[in-house]
């Protein structure tokens, strides 16, 4: 597989700037880009191109990761899990007694589009990413003045 390399621009500067802030204080700001950077570049875009019902559109958002802090994942959640069944589609099912159930195929819309948007995030990052930084450090200020 060919591997792909960008390059965020300012990346020095912001990451001076968060080894200085406390460690739950930088993991909430890398974790607020990346979930705005998502929601800008995957969610909305993925919203309006899937053409399913307003209660299946809510539940396509952006969730923190588990296992990693400053992480986020987006796409359907597991309320809407039948999406993934008509997007990856099924094999041929049958009964036990033989009986033909069908299978769904595959429409392949969301991973493509997913995937075509990388070099958006990345521009997305290299525009917005001290902005952004800023803005929420700010608003952390303002709490903190209160």
């Amino acid at each position: 597989m060919a591997e792909n390399q960008f390059k965020v621009e300012g990346l020095k500067e912001v990451y001076d700037i968060l080894n200085q802030l406390p460690l739950k204080v930088s993991e909430s700001v890398l974790r607020s880009f990346n979930r705005k950077a998502l929601t800008v570049n995957i969610v909305r875009p993925l919203k309006s191109v899937l053409n399913y019902s307003s209660e299946t559109k809510k539940n396509i958002k952006v969730q923190a990761d588990k296992l990693n802090k400053t992480a986020v994942v987006a796409g359907p959640t597991s309320s809407v899990f039948w999406v993934r069944f008509v997007d990856k589609g099924t094999k041929q099912r049958k009964t036990s007694a033989g009986w033909n159930r069908g299978r769904i195929r595959a429409r392949n819309r969301i991973e493509p589009f997913v995937d075509g948007q990388v070099s958006q995030i990345i521009d997305y990052t290299n525009k917005e990413y001290g902005n952004e930084i800023n803005k929420f450090l700010e608003k952390k200020i303002k709490r903190i003045n209160k």
